[in-house]
C-alpha cells in the first residue's frame, strides 16, 4: 500500500505532459534585465547553490522529486550584505504542484524588496516543454 501511495504522489508531483521532457524554469528580473535559470531535481537539497543577481540579491531554487513522499519546491531570495545574506522571502510548495507553463505558472510573479534601498527583484517559475 505504501508503494502505491508513493507512486501516486510522484505522479501528482510531475508536471503535465510527463516530467521527463519538461523542466522547471525561473525568470529572474532585476534592474531592467531578465534571465532564465533552469531548476534541475536535487538529490541533496541543502547543497543547491544560490544564483547571484547583480551583487544585490541571491536567488535559490530547490526542486526535490524523489522520494515521492518528500517531493517539494522551495524558493528563497536573500539580500546580499557585507555580513552575509539576509533572508527576505521564502516560498515552499508541496504536491500537487501547479501545472502552469513558464514563465509564472507554478509560483506566480513574486516581488521582493531590498530593505535598505527598496530595490525590487522579481521572480516567476513555470514548467517548460523544452
Amino acid at each position: 500500500m505504501a508503494r502505491i501511495l508513493a507512486a501516486l504522489l510522484l505522479l501528482a508531483a510531475a508536471p503535465a505532459g510527463g516530467g521527463a521532457t519538461r523542466r522547471l524554469e525561473c525568470t529572474l528580473v532585476y534592474g531592467g534585465e531578465s534571465r532564465v535559470v533552469v531548476v534541475p531535481p536535487a538529490a541533496a537539497p541543502y547543497s543547491v547553490p544560490s544564483v547571484d543577481v547583480s551583487g544585490r540579491f541571491e536567488f535559490r531554487a530547490v526542486r526535490v522529486d524523489a522520494p515521492a513522499d518528500e517531493a517539494r519546491l522551495a524558493f528563497y531570495v536573500y539580500a546580499s550584505q557585507a555580513d552575509g545574506p539576509l533572508l527576505l522571502h521564502e516560498q515552499k510548495l508541496r504536491p500537487p504542484f501547479a501545472r502552469g507553463a513558464a514563465p509564472d505558472g507554478v509560483t506566480g510573479r513574486n516581488f521582493v524588496y531590498e530593505p535598505r534601498l527598496g530595490r525590487e527583484f522579481q521572480y516567476a517559475c513555470g514548467w517548460s516543454g523544452r
